[in-house]
């Protein structure tokens, strides 16, 4: 057992939308969502924790209704009440809330499509997870291209479940892993750009607790990803790739 502490850093996320029902926040990439033993400061659940007068220690999961990786940045929505909570939860299971995503990735696609696999914890390594044949959990990504380079593509994600790592384990199981994940990729992807993960949750669109009605929130990209963006479309980023 373990102590999270109320620690607010004002860095360590930033507000997209706020009511009394719903806090939904702009993940920075680097930070870790849930406390662990190896990670007991300096989460964004502490954060939440210290965030204003609120109600959050003693909601399940400090509120929080999702998660996203430590190196993704965007959107993620936290419940202010236990009603609030529930209902969100509700709507996460059945598939009523969408989630979009941007992703660079590594090789061409010329046209959009969706991946339904299983995916299951990887046997030898905890931390990562595996595409699996007769076990794991059902999980499906659609996506569509936004734009073509050499050795790249840039696409939009959106989720119909959510499962640990089902971006990144679905775009290397089709030989087109995400740009910097250093989990699912083994060598080293660009020499001349260090760069994190290049997956940002962008969009969310979901029907509002109380209100009843849907609201649209949007993430514009980061400065790294946007940076990326540009240096690709200038043919100044090559990367030689067994995935290619």
């Amino acid at each position: 057992m373990y102590i999270v502490e109320r620690v607010f850093e004002p860095d360590y996320f930033y507000k997209n939308y706020e009511n009394n029902e719903i806090l939904v926040i702009n993940k920075r990439f680097g930070l870790v969502v849930h406390p662990s033993k190896s990670n007991i400061k300096g989460t964004l659940v502490n954060a939440i924790l210290s965030y204003k007068k609120t109600d959050f220690i003693n909601l399940p999961r400090a509120g929080l209704v999702h998660r996203i990786d430590k190196d993704t940045s965007g959107l993620v929505i936290i419940a202010k009440n236990l009603v609030s909570y529930r209902d969100l939860k509700t709507k996460i299971k059945e598939k009523s809330i969408i989630r979009e995503y941007d992703v660079v990735v590594i090789g061409q696609l010329d046209i959009g499509g969706y991946i339904n696999s299983q995916i299951g914890r990887n046997i030898k390594y905890r931390n990562k997870k595996n595409i699996v044949n007769d076990e794991g959990k059902i999980a499906i990504t659609h996506f569509r291209v936004l734009e073509r380079f050499n050795t790249h593509t840039y696409l939009r994600c959106w989720l119909e479940t959510g499962r640990t790592h089902q971006i990144r384990v679905h775009m290397q199981s089709i030989s087109r892993a995400v740009i910097g994940d250093e989990l699912y990729l083994n060598n080293k992807i660009l020499p001349n750009l260090n760069i994190r993960q290049a997956l940002h949750a962008h969009c969310l669109i979901l029907k509002h607790p109380s209100k009843q009605i849907y609201i649209k929130l949007l993430a514009k990209l980061p400065k790294d990803m946007t940076l990326l963006l540009a240096l690709l479309r200038t043919n100044k980023i090559h990367t030689i790739s067994h995935t290619l």
